[in-house]
């Protein structure tokens, strides 16, 4: 693995970042809405920090009026962490590819500089290249397919959350286990 990420240099060490960014963000989204669902579910119950019921519940009365623009404000940040994961995955292909082009450069300068077509030369920086290819592919296919799973997750989350509150908030965690 050290001497694949070696072969494709600057490149490759670009992708390796994109790819704990990735991870990192899919990491955080993941735990992040559990966490989300309980706090909206216990803001829409209209509890204080104490349990107590007292005060007119605002959450309540917004995603009753308009559950759209309460779903778009209060899944803005885990919905743009995801977006960031689909476009790294896009990044992390254009860099294997640049990665490509640029060892494909290279392997004709080498022949240029030896003077002679050479199979050996050419297949040599032509196997090089395509190791960022392969790089940014490891990449962008784990990021596409996470990209995809954490969108259901938050779709299902949003589903649970107006099940609950359609079928009455007094107790939602309840209704959505």
């Amino acid at each position: 693995m050290e001497a694949l990420f070696a072969k494709g240099g600057w490149v490759s060490i670009l992708i390796l970042i994109v790819s704990f960014i990735n991870l990192g963000l899919f990491i955080r989204v993941r735990t992040f809405l559990p966490v989300l669902k309980r706090k909206l579910l216990f803001r829409l119950q209209g509890n204080d920090h104490d349990g107590n019921n007292d005060r007119q519940n605002a959450d309540l009365k917004l995603i009753l009026e308009d559950p759209d623009e309460f779903f778009m404000r209060e899944f803005f940040v885990p919905e743009s962490m995801i977006a960031w994961i689909r476009n790294l995955a896009g990044i992390a292909t254009m860099l294997g590819l640049l990665g490509t082009v640029i060892g494909i450069s290279v392997a004709f300068e080498e022949m240029k500089n030896a003077g002679t077509v050479s199979l050996e030369i050419f297949s040599e920086g032509i196997r090089l290249a395509l190791n960022t290819t392969i790089e940014g592919l490891c990449v962008a296919i784990p990021s596409v397919l996470g990209f995809q799973y954490l969108k259901t997750i938050l779709h299902k989350t949003e589903i649970e959350l107006k099940s609950a509150v359609d079928n009455g908030v007094s107790n939602p965690i309840r209704a959505t286990e």
